[in-house]
């Protein structure tokens, strides 16, 4: 099963997204890229900022900011 969160900041006009793998592996699938940069230009649209897009695996979750799947 795969749980997705988003935490909106509203006034500020932020979301963070974050979902597990059950497979355990953190990495990115081609489905996550193109979602979250999609969910990006969707929420652009009404002045809301994607922040970053955390995947939780059995290791360390992984930023898509951070590992520059994403600029945000």
């Amino acid at each position: 099963m795969v749980h997705m969160y988003a935490s909106c900041n509203v006034m500020g006009h932020m979301l963070h997204n974050c979902h597990n793998h059950p497979s355990g592996h953190s990495e990115p699938s081609q489905e996550d890229v193109h979602m979250t940069l999609s969910l990006k230009r969707a929420l652009a649209l009404i002045d809301v900022r994607v922040l970053d897009h955390i995947i939780v695996g059995d290791g360390e979750p992984l930023s898509m900011v951070e590992q520059g799947w994403i600029v945000a």
